[in-house]
This record gives C-alpha cells, structure tokens and sequence, in this order.
C-alpha cells in the first residue's frame, strides 16, 4: 500500500482503471454483470436454454412457468426478439390482447427481419376490436418499423377495417424509410379507393405503373379497381398479360374469381370531393 500512497492512487481507483481497460479491450467478447465477467457467446447460450424451457411449458400449456423462462431469457439478453415473441404468445393464449400487442411490436422491432413475431402480430389484429389503447401501441409500433414488407401488410389489414388514418400512417412509414418504395404508393392509392376518391387512387396507380409497370402488387390492385367500377374485361386482360410472363399462383386464382363473377358485377360509384 505504500507505493499506492505516495503516487496518491488508491487500489480502487487502480482496479476500476484496470476495469474499464479491460472492457475496452474485450468489449466485443465479453460482459460484465453482477460483478462477474461472461462470454457474450455463452450469454447467448443461456438465453437460449431459457427459451427452450419455456417452450416446453408452453407446450405443457403452463403459461406461468413459460413466462418466467422467457422473461429470464430477457434478462440475459434483452432484445432477444424469440423471447420477446414468445412472451406475446403467452400474453395472447391468455387473452390480454394489449401485452401481446406490445411484445409483438418489441420483437419486430428488435429484429426486423422476425417473421414469427409479424405474422402472429397481423393474426392477432384479425381477431381483436381496436381500442384506443390498441390504435396508441400499433402507433408506436409503426412510426418505428422498418421492414416495409410487413408495413404494407399491416396497412392492408387496416384499410377493410375502416382504420384509414392508422393504414395511411403505414404506408407514410414505407415512404419514410425509402420515397420509392412502391407498396407505399400503392397503399395510399388503396386508401384514396376506400375513402371513395377512385379518380384520385386511379391517378396514382397510373403514376406507379410508369415507375414499376410489372409490379405484382400493382397489376393486382390495379385489376381490382377497375373491376370495381365496371371495367371487367379490361381487369381480366390485365391480368392474363401478367400471367403470360410471370406465372404465379395467387394472380390465377384472382383472374378465376374475375372471370366467375365479371357478369352482373356491383360497379361502384365515386363520391364528391367535397363529402370527405
């Protein structure tokens, strides 16, 4: 301790320079936590092990016990979007909408490319009534999200059911993270079609269609509209040139539902600018 006192460093101060050292050094590869160092590799393994306990509760249908894993697979890793998913299918068999709702959104978010975690979200708003508190958290959910993928499909979902400002917000969000990006376009063009403006959603399809004229997305829509107001046949060919270049199941099967039901087909009729 001599030494320590006469360069007036005290041995605290003296390991925690070593420490923080250290953890620059190794910052990659290691963790510290509850004054103890730990492989982020095995970190990683314990978390896992977590999950998998949980999921073995789950299948036992002991919810509870299934929660606790997965919440300590979080405090292992905190983002882990598996665990985060997991724990909104709890939420969800349990029938509290809301919490599913929010790990849902905390997975996609943490991991933008989970594809459990977007599916089981858009299933779950297929099945439950929108309350506020429910349009709040799909808010927050959406001006973060950056898979534009499952942002069209979120807007898609929302338009039939009448959630204009919310699927609006979706398809901004697209044109947010890329202002080409044509499934923003097209969202709002479906959005315009719901509101009643046909003239306005036909005018951006048109837009679209020189930017991207062999979009799969955009030859659906677009063949839907114009059924829509009358104009069967030309939906039907629009639809068959498609096909003759790029073969695709879901395109037949709209072209065969075409086709069955072009006579006597509702026409719609576009509503005054001036009413919305």
């Amino acid at each position: 301790n001599r030494a320590f006192k006469e360069n007036k460093i005290s041995y605290e101060e003296m390991m925690q320079r070593n420490l923080r050292k250290f953890q620059e050094k190794w910052e990659n590869d290691v963790e510290f936590r509850d004054d103890r160092y730990y492989l982020k590799e095995d970190v990683h393994g314990f978390a896992l092990s977590e999950i998998a306990a949980g999921e073995r509760a789950f299948s036992r249908e002991e919810f509870e016990s299934a929660r606790k894993h997965f919440l300590k697979a979080l405090e292992w890793e905190r983002d882990n979007a598996q665990a985060l998913n997991n724990l909104g299918v709890v939420y969800w068999k349990e029938n509290h909408p809301e919490q599913a709702l929010d790990y849902f959104g905390m997975a996609i978010l943490s991991s933008s490319e989970n594809i459990d975690a977007q599916e089981n979200l858009l299933q779950l708003l297929q099945e439950i009534n929108f309350s506020e508190k429910i349009k709040s958290r799909l808010k927050e959910i959406v001006k973060s999200a950056q898979n534009n993928s499952f942002l069209y499909e979120l807007g898609k979902l929302l338009v039939p059911k009448k959630l204009l400002s919310e699927a609006g917000a979706c398809f901004h969000q697209i044109l947010r993270n890329d202002s080409s990006a044509v499934e923003g376009k097209i969202g709002l063009a479906l959005v315009d079609w719901e509101q009643g403006r046909y003239n306005a959603a036909l005018d951006r399809m048109d837009a679209i269609s020189r930017q991207a004229p062999q979009n799969r997305e955009l030859v659906l829509q677009y063949a839907l509209m114009a059924f829509q107001i009358g104009q069967a046949e030309e939906a039907i060919q629009l639809l068959r040139n498609y096909l003759s270049a790029h073969p695709d199941q879901g395109i037949q099967q709209a072209l065969k539902f075409l086709e069955e039901n072009a006579e006597g087909a509702k026409i719609l009729q576009p509503v005054a600018e001036g009413a919305l």
